[in-house]
């Protein structure tokens, strides 16, 4: 994550640019096919991470996508996340 938000605060790239960097091709590079991108048939884990300023916070994780883990439940419509 800490790579992520380096390449957001310093280059001109898109959001979407930087995680494909970050995940889809770490990903590939071993071999995980079922990672790295969200679409169907894929795991689904998800890290939500809020940009303030130059820093990032994670804000939610979800595990096969469903929610598992919440700073903030309440912005999450409909969603029952364990503590």
């Amino acid at each position: 994550l800490a790579a992520a938000a380096r390449l957001l605060a310093r280059c001109d790239m898109a959001p979407e640019a930087v995680w494909g960097l970050v995940s889809a091709g770490p990903a590939r590079a071993m071999g995980l096919r079922d990672r790295g991108a969200l679409a169907p048939g894929m795991r689904g884990d998800l890290a939500l991470i809020r940009r303030d300023g130059p820093r990032a916070r994670v804000v939610a994780v979800f595990v096969g996508g469903a929610p598992a883990w919440c700073a903030e439940p309440w912005r999450i419509a409909g969603a029952t996340v364990p503590a």
